[in-house]
């Protein structure tokens, strides 16, 4: 057996895990300088709880192998992730979330994400210090669900408030972060949370950055088509964001400007051709589901237009007004959007009238409203703690220095280069 898996072993077994991780870190290519016999080996003769630090270098050899045995890598890492040391986990940050990149990656490339939703789901629970940190793993678990299309499992974690991040190197890569926040925009939308999904897609996109990523680009195409879906017309982005995004991205998002451009003029003929027209694009991009959806919501939304001009209408001259085919579409889309609570309408089927009525207040609105107050106070409370603390960070002051002496910040902590 290895010599340094030996002494790396004998570390932990003696309590010492700032030498043990200090050991490992220093000398991890040797670690895992193993042959399938050791490995089996290593596994057999100790406990993953006890032997973290070693197990993590096995299965950090094994998920790599070009053939994996499915039927014995996952009970493995099922066994690893219920049952690793935290503190031993985090001693090694950088190979214990590069295991479950890995680990994810090799799934969806199978098209097996489902295997991997609870090993990754535990360990996303068990590995932060709290559940306010953000750690690199957050985003394969959000990857998993999506590409199983089981989105349930990765919904906690995506509703948490994050405070801190856990940084697996001396420079935290923010690769990790857009692509938590592009995941879970991508989720919201699955679920037709598109307030939700809005909200994520502009965090992707706040992100600071000194060069946009492809990420940024995807979550950017979506963001316009789901600004369509959720408010009729693009919103712009906030101050924080990236100065970069709206200046590089107006010429590969050329097609979905246009199409928000056609969708605000609530033509629906406009719109529907340059779906049509743009369609390849749209679909090499992943979004012709979206495209088709923003098609539709034109046609509603042009129903709700209606309501701020007409009292009382006919369902027929309503049809005309919305290029819909007769009365009867009408009516079906009518109740619909009642059902939704798009519009507040009654239908006289007799007369084959439309009554349109003001919008309805929410019983329950003082009470939303109020936790929003007490969520948004505990959020700005948190971010003045945050902003203390920066502020007296040397490293921070010594930048801050050096930046007002006219060098700038050459090294961009948050620099997002490729990511996909």
């Amino acid at each position: 057996m290895a010599t340094k898996v030996e002494e790396l072993m004998k570390l932990i077994s003696e309590g010492k895990l700032e030498e043990a991780g200090k050991l490992a870190r220093e000398e991890w290519g040797q670690i895992t300088s193993l042959d399938s016999t050791q490995r089996e080996s290593l596994l057999a003769s100790c406990a993953p709880g006890d032997q973290s630090l070693v197990w993590l270098a096995v299965l950090s050899v094994e998920v790599k192998q070009p053939l994996i045995d499915w039927s014995v890598f996952i009970p493995l890492i099922t066994n690893f992730s219920e049952n690793f040391s935290p503190e031993q986990a985090r001693l090694h940050p950088q190979a214990f979330c590069d295991l479950i990149h890995q680990f994810t990656e090799n799934l969806c490339v199978n098209r097996k994400a489902i295997l991997g939703i609870n090993s990754v789901r535990s360990i996303v629970q068990r590995y932060p210090p709290n559940e306010h940190t953000l750690t690199a793993v957050h985003s394969d678990l959000i990857q998993l669900c999506l590409a199983a299309k089981c989105l349930k499992p990765c919904l906690p974690y995506l509703a948490r408030n994050y405070t801190e991040l856990l940084t697996e190197k001396s420079q935290f890569d923010s690769k990790y972060v857009v692509l938590y926040f592009y995941y879970g925009g991508m989720t919201y939308t699955c679920l037709h949370d598109y307030l939700r999904a809005l909200q994520l897609f502009t965090m992707c996109l706040c992100v600071p950055a000194i060069a946009v990523s492809a990420v940024m680009l995807a979550a950017y195409k979506k963001y316009i088509l789901v600004c369509l879906l959720k408010y009729n017309k693009m919103i712009q982005l906030p101050k924080c964001a990236s100065h970069l995004v709206e200046r590089v991205f107006k010429s590969p998002c050329g097609h979905y400007l246009e199409l928000a451009k056609a969708y605000a003029t609530g033509d629906q003929l406009a719109t529907k051709q340059l779906a049509s027209k743009f369609r390849e694009s749209f679909i090499s991009d992943g979004n012709y589901g979206l495209v088709q959806r923003v098609v539709s919501q034109l046609v509603r939304h042009n129903v709700q237009r209606l309501t701020m001009s007409f009292i009382t209408l006919s369902l027929e001259d309503a049809a005309q007004r919305v290029d819909l085919s007769d009365s009867n579409e009408m009516e079906k889309m009518l109740r619909d959007m009642i059902e939704d609570g798009d519009i507040n309408a009654c239908i006289n089927q007799k007369e084959e009238m439309i009554v349109f009525s003001d919008d309805f207040v929410d019983d329950n609105c003082a009470q939303t409203l109020e936790a929003r107050l007490k969520e948004c106070m505990s959020l700005q409370q948190e971010m003045s703690k945050a902003n203390d603390q920066l502020s007296l960070n040397p490293r921070y002051i010594q930048k801050s220095g050096t930046s007002r002496g006219g060098g700038g910040m050459d090294d961009d902590p948050f620099a997002d280069d490729q990511l996909m």
